[in-house]
């Protein structure tokens, strides 16, 4: 299994490759182009609960790699990020390093909040209401007016 961490201290990924516990076996190396396919390079250490891994600092690019479990025994990365054969008859893993980490998607911005407005409610102008208690008094008299008899009849 490959595991693939950004570095920023040195601008590299550090991929760590790992086998599982179960394999029956004494030792085990990462080999591949990034080591010239050196057996002795980049040896593979276990942990308490039985894995191989080993960690290695790569640069952007895709490396062909496989395991070297001692003698003539070789294994693949059965997780690997692709396969191409080799000149072997067999197939090599590969491991493919991104120039960079991906950035999360840029957080976006609040929209801005709009003030709440009050809705313009038409008012009465104060001379209106006043003019309007006139007319209605002037009424009011008129009526008053008209009831009345004429004085002295």
């Amino acid at each position: 299994m490959l595991t693939k961490n950004w570095n920023s201290r040195t601008g590299r990924f550090d991929v760590t490759f790992d086998l599982p516990a179960e394999l029956d076996i004494e030792q085990a190396a990462v080999v591949g182009e990034f080591n010239d396919w050196s057996e002795t390079a980049n040896p593979m250490s276990t942990d308490a609960d039985g894995r191989w891994s080993a960690t290695i600092a790569l640069g952007p690019g895709s490396y062909r790699f496989r395991y070297h479990l001692g003698d003539d025994r070789w294994e693949n990365d059965w997780n690997a990020d692709s396969y191409v054969g080799n000149d072997f008859g067999g197939a090599d893993s590969v491991v493919t390093v991104p120039e960079e980490p991906s950035a999360p998607p840029p957080a976006k911005a609040a929209a801005p909040r709009k003030a709440a407005t009050k809705k313009a409610t038409a008012k009465k102008a104060p001379a209106k209401k006043a003019a309007a208690g006139k007319k209605a008094t002037a009424k009011k008299s008129a009526k008053k007016a008209a009831k009345k008899p004429p004085a002295g009849s």
